[in-house]
Order: C-alpha cells, then structure tokens, then sequence
C-alpha cells in the first residue's frame, strides 16, 4: 500500500499515464508527417522526412522518406535536362544565343519581313586582333573581353534585333529593317559602340576593335545560310583591309573567295612546279653606291600569270604554306648571296606568322650552314605588325637571331601599332620607312615633317634608316637633305633574277651607281 493507495489504483494510474504518453508520441508522430507532407506539397524537398520508430508510423514515415527522394531525383533530372537544352542554344561563356538559336530567331526575323514587306539586316563581327590580347594580357582577360562585349551589346539592343556568338570572337547579329538606310547605320554604331567599349583588366585597359560585315535579304540572298555566308565573307573583306572595317556584301566577294581557294590549291604546288622564283632590288647610298639587296618571291601562273604577294602571301599564312615558303627563299637567298660580292648585304621578309615560331632560328642557322653564307650579310626585315602579334616571342625569337649574328630591319616603319614601342624595346638594326610617306613628301609638307622625325629617331639610337619607294630624282634629293643615308625603289632599277644581274654586271665590288650618276 503506497500513501494510502491500493494496488489496483496504483496500476490503473499508471495505465492512465502510460496511455496519455502514448497518446501525445502519437500526436507528435502524427504532427511530423503532417509537416513533412506540407513541405513536399511546396515543393521544398532538401530536408528527409524524420524516423518515427519501428510502429506504423515509423513505416508510413519510411514510405514517405522514399517518396521525397524520388521526387528531389525527378527535380534534379529536370534541372539538369533544361540546363543542358539551355546550353544546347547558347553560348557557355557569354550566355548569349549560338548559332543554332541565332538560326531559329533569324529566320522568324525574316518570315516577319516577308509579311510586313521589311528587310532583314545579318551581320557578322570579328574582334581585331584578339589573340594579341590573348597573348599580350592572358586568357582571362581575353574571356572577360568577350563577356563584358556580350553584356554591353544585348543591353542596348532593341525590339527585332538580336545577337549570338558563334565561337571565338566572333558575332553575329540580325535587325528587322523597316525603315531605311539610316535605320542600319543606328544600329551598326550603337552595336559596334557597345562591343568596342573599353574594358579593365588586371590594371591595364584593352580597348577592342571590330570588323564587321553585313548582307541584306531579300537583296543579298533569299535564304537564311547565304545571308549570313554572304555577311561572314563580308566581315573577312572588311577584316582584311587597312581602312574600311565595315563592308556590305557584294558579288564580286564570290568570285574573290572562288579564286582565294583556287590560289591556295594550287600555291601548294608551285614551287615544285618551278613557278616561284626570287627576284633581287638594290639597297643604295643616297650617292648610288650599291650597299645590298632585298629578296622578293615571285609567283608566275600559268594561266593567271604575275600574282601579287599582296594577295599569295596572306594566302600561304592562312592554308600553313608560309613556312615551307619562308624556308625555300631563305635557302636559295643565302645561295644567291654566296655568288654575290662578299661586301654586300641580302635582306629577307620574314612573316608574322614565321616570327612566331620557334624554330625559326634554327632553320636560320640551317642556311646559314649548308649555303656558307656570313650571317653579318643577311638581314630579316619584319613588319611591326609581325612584332605585334606576339610579343614576348617575337623577343624571344629575335633575340636568338640576333646570336646566330644576323641583322633585323624593321619593314614598314610608321604604319604600325606603336612605332616608337618597337624601336625601343626590340633589338634593331636597321628602319625602313614604309613607301607611303615617300610617295607624297615632295608636295605634302607633313610627310616630310614624319620622315624627318623617323630619321631624327634612328640618329638618336644610332640605328640607319633606309627610305623605300624612291621613284624620282626629286624625291632622292629630298630624302638626302631629311637625313636619309640609303634609299631603295624603281629609280635604281626594277627587281630582277639574280641571273639577269650577274649577266648585266651590276653587282660589282664596288657597288653599282645608279642610272644617270657619276
């Protein structure tokens, strides 16, 4: 007996105890499941469902477990279908449409025109120079140029229009014209604005430029892939040119890229076909004194006949047929140096794409070998374009050119990125101002203030410069009284094979005078 209590009462208590325990576990239970029901109706399917022991409950609980699983795998599954058809139509690191998006949307842009009587504008962008800055700033700011352009483009455009990157840094974009041409020339600028927009990175400032080509339908082509083949052939012209980067489409760009995949072909060939040659101009003092000779690569066709170099040269760098090139003219240059006297210089163009190649050097060395050729006697001229592309190997490279003992002239002088960088960071011997300046210095009193200023640049590094296109005895005498000690063009004789030279006997010990001099 316990405090007065019986048994009986004692047990009935506790039963009435245990009873209401279990009871509000249940409630408990119960209350968990509610809650865990309610979060899976809302969608919120991170957190388990909680165990509820080994009962019932405990296995509607387990049930109910199972059911959030399945569901939080469904959700990830589709999470991850439309992650992958968002990237299926955009681009990974601009999030802007590619090319398959751009397609879908440029071709309701075109359907629209169809039926409102419009236009529709495609146009395609190319970042100038970009793997300069790839090179020159590293990848993560060339990848920050592309984003931070995308942004800038897609926040100014407007109601049909849009813009997609196909790859690299390239481009395109589309309006839907209903107006006329001023219509266009608004959105190009406000496009190429935006794209050309300077940008930090890692403390310096890149400020891109574009090149940019455009064809209309219906007037260009009728069909979606002409009109934008139409405006990518459009963007190369413009890319290809010093000074419109911006072209419309036209015709004749056919014909150009039909006989630009006909000269590659056959550009293959030629060499062993025995239609390239070398031809040699002289290199004279103001006096007429003959100091050397500048190498310059020929191409006879048979069919087409004389080929520019303008146009087989950049030909050769794109199909990867520069090398193979570049090494033949520089062994039958050396050879041709070998039967000329041992006091005159040879000069060898050298491309931008051979000056970024290591192993330029040692193909050097190679000529210089097997021909027996001094390497004081040749000289490499080099564009400043060349040395822009790549600078930290183009000094790498020239500086193991300079040891194998040859000389660097730098081609061109002036019409480059920035003159003065090059003849102060790179080891040079020799500037060739480029012919531009001398064709109009006689009558245009600011070509001869630059070519006074390129002569005073060269005496203050004690570098000699040599002035090209000298066609007249007005502009030899003009080129004399700025400073310039040697001078090179057709008043000294047109560029001729080495035979003809030999035959003519104008590469005498002495030097030869020029026609007309003492």
């Amino acid at each position: 007996m316990l405090g007065g209590l019986t048994g009986l009462e004692i047990g009935l208590g506790l039963a009435l105890v245990l009873g209401a325990l279990g009871w509000w576990r249940l409630v408990l239970a119960l209350r968990v499941l509610e809650q865990a029901m309610a979060r899976l109706a809302r969608d919120e399917l991170d957190a388990p469902v909680p165990a509820l022991g080994r009962g019932r409950l405990g296995r509607v609980g387990a049930a109910l477990e199972q059911v959030r699983e399945r569901l939080a795998q469904r959700r990830t599954l589709l999470a991850e279908n439309r992650y992958n058809a968002y990237l299926a139509q955009h681009d990974g690191l601009t999030g802007l449409p590619n090319r398959l998006q751009f397609a879908v949307r440029i071709d309701a842009a075109i359907a629209a025109a169809q039926a409102d009587g419009g236009q529709v504008a495609a146009v395609m962008i190319d970042i100038d120079r970009f793997k300069h800055i790839n090179d020159r700033f590293g990848h993560e700011a060339g990848d920050a140029v592309l984003r931070g352009a995308a942004t800038a483009a897609q926040a100014v455009l407007r109601e049909g229009e849009a813009l997609a990157r196909f790859g690299g840094d390239e481009f395109a974009a589309f309006k839907h014209l209903r107006g006329g041409a001023d219509e266009l020339e608004e959105f190009l600028d406000r496009i190429e604005r935006a794209l050309c927009a300077p940008l930090d990175s890692h403390g310096a400032t890149i400020r891109p430029r574009v090149s940019i080509g455009l064809s209309l339908w219906p007037d260009d082509a009728q069909r979606r892939e002409q009109l934008i083949n139409n405006a990518d052939l459009a963007m190369y012209r413009a890319k290809a040119g010093r000074a419109r980067k911006r072209l419309r489409y036209d015709p004749e760009m056919d014909e150009r890229a039909r006989r630009r995949g006909a000269l590659v072909d056959e550009l293959a060939g030629a060499c062993a076909r025995g239609e390239l040659a070398v031809f040699y101009q002289g290199q004279h003092h103001v006096d007429g004194t003959l100091l050397g000779y500048e190498a310059l690569l020929r191409w006879t066709h048979p069919q087409l006949g004389a080929v520019s170099p303008a146009e087989f040269i950049p030909l050769a760098e794109e199909a990867g047929l520069i090398h193979e090139l570049g090494d033949w003219v520089l062994r039958e240059t050396c050879a041709a140096a070998m039967k000329l006297p041992p006091l005159l210089s040879i000069a060898v163009n050298v491309s931008a794409v051979q000056l970024t190649d290591p192993g330029l050097p040692h193909r050097v060395a190679q000529a210089l070998r097997q021909t027996g050729l001094a390497p004081a006697r040749l000289e490499l001229e080099i564009t400043e374009t060349a040395l822009a592309v790549n600078r930290e190997r183009a000094l790498a490279v020239l500086g193991r050119l300079r040891a194998l003992g040859v000389r660097v002239a730098i081609d061109d002088f002036g019409v480059g990125y920035s003159s003065l960088d090059t003849v102060s960071v790179y080891p040079v011997d020799k500037i060739k101002i480029d012919r531009c300046f001398i064709a109009d210095f006689v009558q245009h009193p600011a070509s001869r203030t630059l070519v006074s200023a390129i002569v005073s640049i060269g005496e203050s590094l004690g570098v000699p410069v040599l002035a090209e296109g000298v066609e007249t005895e007005a502009q030899l005498r003009l080129a004399e009284e700025l400073g310039c000690r040697a001078v090179q063009g057709f008043l000294f004789g047109q560029p001729q094979p080495l035979a003809l030279i030999l035959a003519l006997g104008q590469a005498g010990t002495l030097g030869a005078r020029r026609r007309g001099g003492g």
